[in-house]
């Protein structure tokens, strides 16, 4: 990496960390953090940061990278290239949520927002733990970065995928119930890990369409599995 503070970290997880720096399935540990903090003290660091994320941004990069990755799971190669308890999870589309940007101060108001709802049978399903005066729904979910796009008339637009267990998407799709509660889950959270508070307005509604992106299919997502508790 040019600098001796990074000789053992491999080119493949410094751009493995830049991509899931903000993502909250990925734990960094104290020494990777300090790490990458420090990175960016490095020019020759900071200059493959910014081209990387120039590239990235291209959906046809996107397309080659995630296919780079899928090609890691396959070979079973993942811990070996971005570290112990990491594995690839590559979802499956379901439906779009299409909601927009609440008037801000950044002028982006109204600007459409898709929340992308997959599923992988890698993630936690779905428990109902009891709560004051009855019980209520726990959904873990693992959340991509934000996908920033055009539509045909050259307008932004923004894309991220929410993913949920196999068994969750199932529910849902049998219970109208539940699927507008993992409708609302899905909008918080991608406003509260993406956005800020109060930034996304919360009517919906449902495209026909299994998954937006200039790709058409959700991208490749990294989790840790060695989490404790």
């Amino acid at each position: 990496m040019g600098s001796d503070k990074f000789d053992n970290i491999t080119s493949e997880q410094a751009l493995h960390m830049i991509d899931n720096v903000d993502n909250p399935d990925i734990d960094l540990s104290a020494d990777e953090v300090e790490k990458f903090k420090g990175a960016f003290k490095d020019p020759e660091f900071l200059k493959l940061f910014n081209e990387y994320a120039e590239e990235i941004a291209d959906p046809k990069n996107r397309a080659e990278h995630d296919q780079y990755l899928r090609q890691l799971e396959g070979e079973g190669r993942v811990e070996e290239v971005y570290g112990e308890g990491v594995q690839m999870i590559t979802p499956k589309a379901g439906f779009v949520v299409k909601t927009h940007k609440k008037d801000n101060a950044e002028g982006t108001g109204g600007h459409k927002v898709f929340i992308n709802i997959c599923h992988s049978e890698k993630v936690e399903k779905a428990e109902s733990v009891k709560a004051d005066g009855g019980s209520s729904w726990s959904i873990p979910f693992s959340l991509s970065g934000i996908r920033k796009e055009k539509d045909k008339n050259g307008k932004d637009f923004d894309t991220h995928d929410f993913v949920v267990a196999d068994s969750t998407y199932e529910m849902c799709l049998k219970r109208n119930g539940f699927r507008d509660f993992l409708v609302e889950t899905a909008i918080e959270n991608v406003e509260k890990q993406r956005y800020k508070e109060n930034f996304l307005e919360r009517e919906f509604s449902t495209p026909k369409m299994k998954h937006k992106s200039t790709t058409g299919e959700p991208g490749v997502l990294a989790i840790r599995t060695d989490k404790e508790g």
